[in-house]
């Protein structure tokens, strides 16, 4: 109603222009705020409510018919397009973009939205589906758009052509882009790889190095390849190689068990869908630097003018061994002397380091000098006049045999720091030291020093350590003190040894030859500083120096001595040949000449024979022979035997005894026998070639019935006449006829020298083991003897040799000490004084302390090898430190060394101590046992033996055992008879 023009404009204002016409126009509704409310108005309020853009743009699209003029024909526009129904949109596609291997952005617009905004769906596939969606692999729908749309793709195949199209739809209908659009993702290209020089080249390894420059689209698998020679581009050709997986960027690997001094190549591979590319090669040389090695570490500490102790050499001569002792001292003179397995060793001139008798010094010996094998020797040091020493020895390998190539030291008078500089002259050099303090406090080594040992005897501290010097340079070692005290240093620098040289190797004398085997024999006389690999080739023919030519290649492997090789398969009465070689990284060496021997004839049958049987008793024998005759190939032998002759029939024999390949004498020790019984036995023997039997069958009869007749004793002692001899073995073959021991060895065996009676006078200590005879079932008589002559003895042992906490001395200021002195505890709980007692048996001992204490009471606990053995051991008051008293009570000791503490547990520490008397209690101890189950108690006591005399038994296992019974674990066997009855 186009002639109501206020209606109008009210009109569009209420179907939607409410907001326009009050958030832009003045209360009159001037929408373009010109003064006058006319179509211009209408038109705006009509665009604003259409537009995408918000009202706020209706300024700049008012002018809907572009004509510069808002008029009628603008209000037509904006009239027709909110009255009439939408129109279907128009869609176009547009040429894909950001395309790589595996993705791409599909584009699009709506260049008509028909007056609705459409529903915008993207078709896509690998090939073209048209305008059927159905035959699309894919459909994303972007949602409503008016303008350029995009659709972003990932997860596409490289090298690969795709298609797509978009279409459009709203209410007033749909349309397909006019055609298909199509692009092609890249294609997948080899990728690149270099590699970059290796780094970390040391004798036996190094790090590899390379880098992917290009993956060509697609990630490649990356190999390394190495070796000795430069094998190209054929990967089969290589020596080894190490696989990376997938790399983007740098890699790098680290390879091992290289050989020193030797040149490598490696080359770096990597593979793609695309296609493969190899580096160029790079190279490098491992470095030939002769490592020393530390065998082993060993130490002791001493209170005396001598100080020794064992040391474990791990490696046998050649190996450029070198043995360092570095001992330090207090109290003392100069030292004069070390040895080794009794050889002097040298003192490293100027190592000896002295402050106010706190010495410290350096002795060593080379390996020509020290023993030729591996194996445990004894360390031993002397000064002039000494106390509290301490020392340790080092044991190295690869070490130059020149005395060492620097040597040096310094003293401090006091503090809590020493420190010297000493120059390497060799890279790789090793620096081992001593260090020293004038008390008991402890002592750390700076780094890199590593502390080897470290010893407080008496008041002073030892200590040692060693240190790599990687590149020859002057560096300081140092140590620190937890007391400020004099110090000594004192310290060697070794080298190397040098350069490995060309070995030296030598065959020997074929052994050990038989008609189809042999042992091939040699040595390397000179190794050339490093340990060479040996082979001996060997054959029918001589090969000379050329290895193609021999038949056979045996490697032997690493050798720096005598070595051997055991060979066969080798043809009867044939002359082989051998020829040893020996290589190291420096040269190699045959030996100057080929030797030979010649095989046995071929195996025969060997001739076997009986002799007659041995150590008869009434329940068992020993049955002897001999291989007479081996036929060139040892023979297995069996004895057959029974109480019937089964003559040349192994059926017909009672029992068959394997004793194995002999090719001499032999015998078979048999049990379990009958008394007064005729025994038969044959000797077979056979070997590849044949089997004999002994000519005839021998035999023997079993005693009547006699006794067996047992000392329990040291395998040393004399035996009682007519007596076996029972050492403490486990339970076994005797080699005397019988079958007997304990369940386990037992090492408690003793020999009293007080008793005229032998079988009194010896002794097994049984520690709750089981003794066991092997005997026939039946009723045997048995007497035992059981019990200790040893007699009650007192060893003194002085405090002043014992040892003690820091906080304590060794003092003479108050008379009546016995010894050289008395040991002067802190007055602080935790103080103590340790006294070592040797025990000659395990058992309990009368304990007597002598101690002054004035007038405190001083409490104590006692511990016996850090267990605890005695609590609130009260050391009561003496009135005067010049007067002494004693403190009695009794503690279990085992056999041997027995450290025994007295620790302070009240604040005035202990008393002090001038010695402790041990005293053995009488050595009888609880010996009831069992005899096959007959249990026998002690029928005496109060002497020094139970005497179990005609104890009647039934032994229904093939056994006759003796077990200690309840707390007898003291029980001591001395002898036992047994003897059949009925």
């Amino acid at each position: 109603d186009m002639d109501e023009y206020i209606r109008i404009f009210r009109c569009v204002v209420d179907m939607g222009a409410y907001e326009a016409q009050n958030g832009f126009a003045n209360p009159d509704g001037d929408v373009n705020c010109d003064d006058n409310i006319d179509l211009a108005d209408i038109s705006v309020t009509a665009q604003a409510w259409l537009s995408t853009q918000g009202q706020a743009n209706y300024n700049i699209v008012c002018d809907l018919y572009s004509d510069n003029t808002i008029n009628m024909p603008d209000f037509a526009v904006t009239a027709g397009r909110w009255l009439s129904d939408p129109s279907a949109p128009t869609v176009v596609n547009a040429a894909a973009a950001n395309i790589s291997f595996y993705s791409a952005r599909l584009n699009g617009e709506v260049t008509d939205n028909g007056g609705q905004d459409p529903t915008v769906t993207v078709y896509w596939g690998d090939e073209d589906g048209g305008t059927t969606p159905g035959n699309w692999d894919h459909a994303d729908t972007i949602g409503a758009q008016n303008s350029t749309f995009i659709d972003n793709l990932n997860s596409l195949s490289h090298s690969t052509m795709y298609y797509f199209r978009a279409y459009a739809e709203n209410s007033g209908g749909g349309d397909w882009a006019d055609s298909t659009a199509s692009f092609t993702t890249d294609a997948i290209i080899a990728p690149a790889v270099i590699v970059s020089p290796a780094t970390d080249i040391a004798n036996t390894s190094a790090t590899l190095h390379g880098e992917v420059t290009d993956t060509g689209g697609e990630t490649p698998s990356v190999t390394f390849y190495y070796g000795d020679d430069d094998a190209g581009e054929v990967a089969g050709s290589w020596d080894n190689s190490v696989s990376m997986g997938t790399e983007t960027s740098t890699f790098s690997t680290d390879i091992v068990d290289l050989t020193k001094g030797t040149t490598y190549y490696y080359r770096a591979f990597a593979d793609n869908s695309g296609g493969s590319d190899w580096s160029d090669v790079a190279g490098f040389e491992t470095t030939a630097v002769i490592e020393i090695a530390l065998d082993a570490v060993s130490g002791a500490e001493d209170d005396t003018g001598t100080l020794s102790w064992s040391h474990d050499l791990g490696s046998d001569s050649g190996n450029n061994r070198v043995v360092v002792v570095t001992v330090g001292t207090e109290n003392g003179g100069a030292f004069t002397g070390a040895t080794f397995d009794g050889a002097a060793m040298t003192l490293a001139p100027g190592s000896t380091q002295e402050k106010d008798n706190n010495i410290t010094a350096i002795f060593y010996m080379l390996d020509a000098d020290l023993p030729l094998a591996a194996g445990t020797y004894d360390v031993e040091v002397t000064m002039q006049s000494s106390s509290n020493i301490g020392g340790g020895a080092f044991s190295l390998e690869n070490v130059s045999q020149y005395p060492p190539e620097a040597v040096t030291g310094t003293t401090v008078g006091g503090g809590t720091y020493i420190s010297k500089d000493i120059t390497t002259l060799t890279d790789g050099a090793w620096i081992i030291d001593v260090a020293g303090s004038g008390d008991s406090t402890s002592l750390n080594p700076d780094s890199p020093q590593v502390l080897r040992y470290w010893f407080t005897p008496g008041s002073s501290t030892v200590a040692g350590s060693t240190r790599i010097v990687p590149t020859a340079a002057m560096v300081v070692n140092g140590w620190t003190s937890g007391k400020d005290k004099r110090m000594c240093l004192s310290m060697a620098a070794f080298a190397p040894a040098g350069d490995p040289t060309p070995p030296t190797v030598v065959n020997a004398s074929a052994t050990n030859i038989t008609c189809n085997s042999a042992r091939l024999n040699g040595e390397v006389t000179d190794h050339g500083n490093e340990n060479p690999v040996v082979t001996v080739y060997w054959g029918a023919g001589d090969g000379d120096e050329t290895p193609g030519n021999w038949d056979n290649t045996d490697v032997i492997g690493t050798q720096n001595s005598t070595f051997y090789d055991d060979i066969s398969s080798l043809s009867p009465e044939t002359t082989y040949y051998f020829r040893t070689y020996a290589e190291n990284s420096a040269g190699s060496d045959w030996a100057d000449s080929t030797e030979s021997f010649t095989t046995d004839a071929a195996p025969s049958t060997p001739t076997v024979v009986n002799a007659a049987a041995t150590n008869i008793s009434f329940y068992s024998a020993r049955l002897n022979g001999e291989v007479t005759d081996n036929g060139n190939e040892d023979p297995t032998v069996t004895v057959y035997w029974g109480d019937e002759d089964g003559d040349e029939t192994p059926g017909s024999w009672d029992n068959a005894d394997i004793i194995g390949e002999q090719n001499s004498t032999f015998f078979d020790n048999i049990f379990a026998l009958s008394a007064s019984t005729t025994y038969y036995f044959r000797a077979c023997a056979e070997n590849s070639a044949g089997v004999d039997w002994a000519d005839s069958t021998a035999s023997f009869t079993t005693d009547p019935g006699g006794g067996i007749y047992i000392n329990f004793q040291p395998s040393g002692s004399p035996v009682p006449s007519g007596y076996l001899v029972d050492s403490g073995d486990a339970y076994g073959d005797r080699g005397n006829g019988q079958m007997y021991g304990w369940d386990t060895t037992v090492a408690e065996t003793h020999d009293r020298d007080i008793n005229p009676d032998q079988r009194y006078d010896t002794l097994i200590q049984m520690d709750n083991d089981t003794w066991e005879l092997e005997v026939p079932n039946g009723n045997y008589v048995v007497d035992l003897v059981m019990g200790d002559p040893f007699t009650p003895s007192t060893v003194e042992y002085q405090a002043e040799d014992g040892t003690w906490d820091s906080g304590s001395i060794v003092d003479t200021n108050h008379a009546g000490y016995t010894g050289t002195g008395f040991v002067d505890t802190g007055n602080a709980v935790g103080s103590w004084v340790e006294i070592s007692v040797d025990a000659p048996y395990t058992g309990d001992y009368d304990i007597t302390v002598r101690y002054a204490n004035g007038n405190t009471d001083r409490p104590a606990d006692v511990t016996v090898n850090s267990v605890p053995a005695v609590s609130g051991l009260n050391f009561s008051g003496t009135g005067d430190w010049t007067n002494w008293s004693t403190v009695n009570f009794s503690l279990t000791l085992t056999s041997g060394a027995n450290a025994v503490r007295f620790t302070a547990t009240g604040p005035d520490g202990l008393g002090n101590t001038d010695r402790v008397d041990v005293e053995a209690l009488p050595a009888y101890s609880i010996n009831d046992v069992s005899i096959e189950g007959v249990l026998l108690d002690d029928p005496d006591g109060g002497d020094n033996f139970d005497e179990y005399f005609g104890i009647s038994v039934t032994v229904t296992d093939g056994k006759l055992t003796i077990s200690p019974q309840g707390s007898a674990e003291n029980a001591k066997a001395c002898y036992i008879d047994i003897t059949p009855s009925g």
